[in-house]
């Protein structure tokens, strides 16, 4: 259900359930004006607890004080937050108040380990059909529009979002949007996510989309030109190239006219010069004829 208390608010119910814990009363907070002392009684309060050899193992027997391997797994941002916070914050969708030690992880978490675990075709597509026939088809198809009718209005100028601010419920683990009902004085109240309007969700998600949309865009565009410029100067390269390789052919053809230019004229030469030889030699033959014609006379 939406709640119209404030942040702090709810925040001061989890501190009043830490101080039941520990034993402090709300008569002797409400004394201590001062936040130092209050303080200095939750520490001497836990000292008295840890100091305790008994009461130690009571807090400290989550599983036998071993490791062992879950059932499920969660997504890592939500991993993160439980480290940096210690544990004290609840993980989504995850049940705390069944008889088990430890948190009882749900089926979607479930689902996660062995989707991520599969090695085969046939187990991912196992996977994919138990996701498939666990979605809101109808749900999608509206979220789906949605989008679209905003993408497609993005440029006809900035609507109100409804949605104001968003945080995670301690308690529970699951987000909070405060949904304004009236603009004009800017009055809303607190929803879970399970129960805010899907326009508006839908709506504040895409703001929240846009920094990052644009950021890819502009990512894109300067992938797009560096392709672009690789590209000419690869055409250019190639143009060069292929130029060079023309010239080389053509100085090679160029080469090899002249080289069959200059073996013919060497062997008309060589044929002119025999065949000058070999008429010298016919007329020195007939001349000794002749000789030794007259000197028979």
């Amino acid at each position: 259900p939406p709640s119209s208390r404030r942040r702090s608010d709810r925040l001061n119910v989890v501190r009043q359930q830490i101080e039941s814990l520990l034993g402090i009363a709300e008569d002797d907070a409400g004394r201590r004006e001062n936040e130092r002392e209050v303080d200095e009684v939750k520490v001497d309060k836990l000292e008295k607890i840890l100091s305790t050899g008994g009461a130690a193992p009571g807090y400290w027997t989550i599983a036998g004080s071993r490791m062992f391997e879950p059932d499920g797994s969660l997504p890592r941002p939500i991993l993160r937050r439980l480290a940096r916070n210690a544990g004290c914050v609840r993980a989504p969708s995850v049940s705390y108040d069944t008889p088990y030690e430890v948190g009882e992880t749900a089926a979607c978490h479930r689902w996660r380990k062995r989707t991520a675990a599969c090695t085969t075709y046939e187990g991912l597509l196992y996977g994919l059909r138990f996701l498939d026939a666990h979605l809101d088809k109808a749900v999608s198809m509206t979220a789906s529009n949605v989008a679209n009718r905003k993408a497609n209005n993005n440029n006809k100028g900035l609507a109100s979002v409804a949605i104001q601010c968003a945080h995670i419920d301690p308690a529970t683990g699951f987000n909070e949007y405060f949904v304004v009902t009236h603009h004009g004085k800017k009055r809303g109240c607190w929803y879970p996510e399970d129960s805010v309007d899907l326009s508006s969700l839908i709506h504040h998600r895409f703001e929240q989309r846009i920094p990052y949309a644009e950021k890819k865009e502009r990512e894109k565009r300067e992938k797009l030109e560096r392709e672009r410029k690789a590209r000419m100067e690869q055409l250019e390269r190639e143009r060069i190239a292929k130029k060079e390789q023309l010239e080389r052919e053509h100085m090679a053809r160029r080469e090899q006219l002249e080289h069959e230019r200059r073996t013919k004229k060497e062997r008309l030469e060589r044929e002119r010069k025999a065949k000058k030889e070999q008429l010298q030699r016919k007329k020195e033959q007939r001349e000794r004829e002749r000789k030794m014609k007259e000197a028979a006379k």
